[in-house]
């Protein structure tokens, strides 16, 4: 398969169905300030620099892409000699975890979670929270300690 048959709007579609979606939307907002940053002066005035965004944000996704580039050009290097025999596997890979994800099958294993200790050890901020917890009323409990989950 050659990226020929890759046209700009299937790019540009699949990377806005990416964008949008519930992993990734979500975090836009925290980007963005982070990106952009205000610095209040001694005056307790906000002061934002479109330039200093600007410019940290390029640095940003040139970071990214060098790093995703360089992986990938590393990974099709390695894997070249062996790709008549790693292509068919992964596409038989794919389309049994994607029975399995349906619910049409079965894979023994893949339903279990699998730990080094039988609880994870609390974070700096879950024990922050127990122990402001523990001060207060059980209802006073974070709920961005509680209710955290990754994608």
């Amino acid at each position: 398969m050659t990226l020929d048959s890759v046209t700009v709007p299937l790019a540009f579609a699949a990377g806005a169905a990416s964008f949008l979606s519930p992993c990734v939307l979500p975090l836009v907002p925290v980007y963005v300030s982070y990106l952009v940053r205000s610095s209040a002066t001694t005056t307790g005035e906000l002061v934002v620099s479109r330039g200093a965004g600007t410019v940290n944000a390029i640095s940003f996704v040139a970071g990214v892409s060098l790093v995703f580039i360089t992986l990938f050009y590393a990974l099709r290097t390695l894997l070249e000699p062996v790709r008549e025999v790693i292509v068919p596997i992964a596409g038989v890979l794919v389309i049994a975890f994607a029975l399995h994800l349906a619910g049409l099958i079965r894979i023994p294993g893949l339903n279990r979670e699998y730990r080094l200790f039988h609880a994870a050890p609390p974070t700096r901020v879950q024990q922050a929270a127990s122990s402001w917890a523990s001060h207060s009323e059980p209802a006073g409990h974070p709920a961005s300690v509680r209710c955290w989950r990754q994608c």
